[in-house]
């Protein structure tokens, strides 16, 4: 299997063009040249106080750094061993920045990190200098840009659903989520007159991320009109589904949950979104495209692997979950990084 890095390079996952002990050097050989230049980087910026200066070091060092990794044809958590050693050496310098650490050592489960999402989301850096120099790095790649501005998009299209049928009752799902930030989005689109025919069901694996989901719907809904359910969102297929709504949906989000699915997985999943959708039902589940060109940093600093898939691969698990190919089609974000299986049903 090939695949591209984001340095223009062509690589066979078994190429075998390297052995172990190849490899380990070459990553050591990496991660000791990031450990000087950030090191040069130190000194010439005043211990990280001339800030353009330091990002623009950082930058050159990082990508110095990721253009050598990847000779190694090791993507996905195929990298992981390799990816240890690299941080076993340069890991006092990587481990200051929060968000790269956060994602690495993953204090809690990925998708359901709320904290991690939220510093995203706001543009949170660190106080730590060398810490706030990565934190600005990793919020300013294409991937978290996307990622950020996915609940935006999301919000767009249920609102313009919504505007469209302005039914008297209106029933949204959102499946996993960063604590419900893409249905305050939409509320903030539709006139507090119209809010009252709205049903909103959040179902999300985490206590503290379905709290901070009624606290930020606070104030835009009734109270009444909210329901919040926690499931185990990665039981499917494995063991029993979480309960269906007895309402169906009207709209139902799932905005990164499938990135974290397997390929076998996947169908049983799109199933089980599907039925939850009423008769003339959408749902919008996104998903990272190969086309990520931040997935080198993300795998070999931060350790964050995804299941990345193509228009043809959300088209294909969609057809084995049953789902009938005219009422589906596939968009894009602006990036061209994150893609959406949008399904109609009924249509």
């Amino acid at each position: 299997m090939v695949r591209r890095s984001d340095y223009g390079r062509t690589f066979s996952r078994n190429s075998g063009q390297h052995d172990m002990y190849a490899q380990i050097c070459l990553i050591r050989e990496a991660a000791e040249r990031l450990v000087r230049e950030l090191t040069r980087a130190e000194e010439w910026t005043d211990g990280w106080s001339r800030r353009q200066l330091a990002a623009a070091m950082v930058d050159t060092a990082i990508r110095r750094c990721l253009a050598t990794v990847v000779e190694t044809g090791g993507w996905g958590t195929d990298n992981q061993i390799l990816s240890h050693e690299l941080w076993r050496i340069a890991g006092d310098w990587l481990g200051r920045g929060w968000l790269q650490s956060r994602i690495r050592c993953k204090p809690r489960h990925l998708p359901g990190d709320d904290e991690l999402l939220y510093r995203i989301i706001d543009q949170t850096v660190c106080s730590d200098p060398l810490g706030r120099t990565f934190d600005d790095y990793f919020l300013k790649q294409i991937g978290t840009v996307a990622l950020r501005d996915r609940s935006e998009l999301i919000a767009n299209e249920v609102s313009r659903a919504y505007l469209r049928a302005r039914p008297e009752n209106y029933h949204i799902i959102l499946f996993g989520g960063a604590s419900g930030c893409e249905l305050v989005r939409f509320l903030q689109q539709v006139s507090p007159v119209w809010r009252g025919s709205i049903k909103m069901t959040v179902i999300h694996q985490d206590a503290r991320s379905l709290e901070r989901t009624r606290l930020q719907l606070h104030g835009h809904v009734q109270p009444v009109s909210i329901v919040l359910q926690q499931e185990n969102l990665f039981r499917i297929p494995d063991h029993a589904p979480p309960k269906i709504p007895s309402q169906k949906a009207d709209f139902l989000i799932c905005p990164g949950q499938l990135d974290y699915v397997t390929d076998a997985a996947a169908p049983q999943w799109l199933s089980y979104l599907y039925n939850c959708l009423g008769m003339h039902g959408r749902m919008l589940v996104g998903n990272f495209g190969p086309t990520n060109p931040t997935r080198a940093y993300w795998e070999w600093i931060a350790n964050w692997y995804l299941h990345y898939r193509d228009e043809d691969s959300l088209r294909r698990v969609s057809e084995a979950a049953g789902i009938p190919a005219t009422q589906t089609r596939v968009i894009s974000d602006c990036y061209g990084v994150i893609r959406f299986l949008d399904v109609a049903r009924g249509n």
